[in-house]
């Protein structure tokens, strides 16, 4: 039922479910460049692509709000201020060659015994840290490498020292 004089109506479960992905995601997305500036800048008009991108997205978003009742507008966006996603890996139900799907807590477990018995007395530098099959375990695993402002400046390993698993939030 719309409002008189407006584009406002009550929501139903679903679409305030999906509403608020929509606008949490684009939030999101805002955020991306931060951390993919750079890559975007390399892709011939990426950058401008991805502004674009995101002022239509915002703007969806913004007329999306003004279809939900004034009543219920200042909750929901209090609430999305207050929101973020969560990725999390669904695993297909047939197996992926070359990769193994083990319950996380035992990956971590077993990759926190590991560092702790071998990296926090690490002392390798140059070409010793290339070679470092612990390292190429962890890397091969994680599928990322920490930026250069993260790397030792002496060339040390990025996880000597370690005792523990760096998680980050």
């Amino acid at each position: 039922m719309e409002d008189a004089g407006t584009n406002r109506w009550p929501m139903t479960g679903k679409e305030y479910d999906n509403m608020r992905q929509v606008i949490v995601a684009v939030d999101e997305l805002a955020n991306a460049p931060t951390h993919l500036k750079k890559r975007l800048q390399a892709i011939p008009h990426g950058w401008r692509n991805y502004k674009l991108a995101m002022y239509w997205m915002e703007k969806l978003c913004d007329d999306l709000l003004d279809t939900v009742p004034e009543e219920k507008l200042l909750s929901f966006q209090t609430e999305l201020k207050n929101s973020k996603i969560c990725l999390i890996t669904k695993w297909a139900p047939v197996a992926t060659e070359g990769v193994c799907q083990i319950p996380e807590a035992g990956f971590l477990a077993l990759m926190e015994r590991l560092i702790s018995m071998e990296c926090w007395s690490c002392e390798r530098k140059g070409a010793d840290v290339r070679k470092c099959p612990i390292r190429k375990i962890c890397l091969d695993c994680l599928h990322y490498e920490p930026g250069p402002d993260q790397k030792p400046k002496d060339g040390s390993c990025f996880m000597a020292g370690w005792d523990h698993i760096v998680m980050e939030e």
